[in-house]
């Protein structure tokens, strides 16, 4: 078996073990659902023609993919390559750190997808999927989980400490999952910055994608297309950067 897939049936292994445990810490985009879909979107007479839980819905199906396959690939990872040293054992293999690369990122967009499935399930059961292409989304969902996990993968090779991800939630994570056009409109804003936001936030791109599969709308591919460069970007400088910091 290809080294990368070994490492990603480990992980699959391993997670097995906590599953329950692990699911529970994927539903704030459920709790940000009930809080501000049903809560203060009764307040909200609609925006761009929806509901506003109906605006907000295909986002928090995307924002549990950014949780889950972000936060894998950056505090469990950096748990495992440096106080479990799990990594090392690996490269003591026939692995290369472009196999512990591609294995825990692929094992990231895996536990993302899981918990936009789960996000998906429960929108169905509030009866907020009236159009089933949406469920088309469920073959897009790896893409978007490689794009979060490539990203996460490049932080956990080169922060110095576990410490660093709280700020990098902080000023990134946070910013990016409120100004991604999840919760309102970004053409609100001013051009400058919408600029910006575009160019720093992928989400953005992974919440129009899942926008337009909720409407029924014609996919844009070069939302998906900014995404592969993306993801093609981040994997290689998580590469080169990891090897820098196992091997040099």
């Amino acid at each position: 078996m290809i080294p990368f897939l070994i490492i990603f049936k480990r992980n699959i292994i391993s997670f097995k073990k906590r599953a329950w445990g692990t699911l529970i810490s994927g539903i704030d985009p459920l709790l940000f659902l009930l809080a501000f879909g049903f809560g203060i979107g009764k307040f909200i007479p609609s925006v761009e023609g929806l509901s506003y839980v109906e605006f907000i819905a295909p986002a928090m199906v995307v924002i549990s993919v950014l949780y889950g396959s972000f936060f894998e690939t950056t505090y469990n990872a950096f748990v495992r390559m440096y106080y479990e040293n799990i990594y090392t054992a690996w490269l003591s293999t026939n692995a290369t750190v472009k196999d512990i690369v591609l294995g825990e990122m692929l094992w990231g967009a895996f536990r993302g997808t899981l918990y936009a499935i789960i996000v998906i399930f429960v929108l169905s059961c509030f009866g907020l999927i009236k159009n089933l292409s949406f469920l088309i989304i469920i073959l897009v969902l790896p893409l978007l989980g490689l794009t979060f996990a490539s990203i996460g993968m490049f932080f956990t090779s080169v922060v110095p400490n576990i410490m660093f991800f709280d700020y990098l939630y902080f000023v990134y994570i946070n910013p990016m999952i409120l100004f991604s056009g999840t919760y309102f409109p970004i053409n609100i804003l001013p051009i400058f910055l919408k600029i910006i936001l575009k160019t720093l936030f992928p989400l953005y791109y992974a919440v129009k994608i899942s926008r337009e599969f909720y409407l029924g709308q014609s996919l844009d591919i070069i939302n998906i297309i900014i995404l592969l460069i993306i993801t093609v970007i981040f994997t290689i400088l998580g590469i080169k950067f990891l090897k820098i910091r196992l091997i040099n």
